[in-house]
């Protein structure tokens, strides 16, 4: 089966390839770009503008990988792992997500998302929903896509 590669640059919110990528992907890569350039922690923080970043999505042989390069052309986020194609929205989110936060905590020592630089955030699927969950609770802090609408100062107090 032929690979299929889509290009997005969130920032300018535009998409190439070679017709319209499978939405619930599509919209993964959306909800996630648009949580990166929030809360970012560490000594690279700034090394790069989730912004202007470059998004690639391929699909091949029902396997799904991502890839996110910055402004420069240096891929910082590259799957290892493919995930698989048939994937609810909530679980296509999830593992964007995730694959964003370790790609970040093992190129560039940055805590992502971690409100306030103290509690860290992690991704999870609730009741269909892509959600950031308070790190060891079961405290939803907000879906993923939503943390620039989310009020960040006492919603854990």
């Amino acid at each position: 089966m032929p690979e299929d590669t889509w290009v997005f640059h969130p920032g300018a919110n535009t998409v190439s390839g070679p017709e319209s990528p499978p939405a619930v992907w599509a919209a993964a890569i959306a909800a996630v770009s648009r949580d990166l350039p929030l809360m970012q922690t560490g000594a690279d923080a700034d090394a790069w503008n989730a912004t202007t970043a470059q998004w690639t999505l391929s699909i091949a042989d029902g396997n799904v990988s991502v890839e996110v390069r910055d402004s420069g052309g240096v891929v910082r986020i590259d799957t290892t792992r493919l995930g698989r194609l048939q994937k609810s929205a909530a679980s296509a989110t999830v593992w964007t997500a995730r694959l964003v936060q370790h790609g970040l905590a093992d190129t560039s020592d940055i805590a992502w998302p971690t409100p306030g630089g103290t509690i860290l955030l992690m991704p999870h699927a609730v009741y269909g929903t892509a959600t950031w969950m308070v790190n060891g609770t079961s405290i939803s802090f907000a879906p993923i896509g939503d943390l620039g609408v989310t009020p960040l100062e006492g919603s854990l107090a």
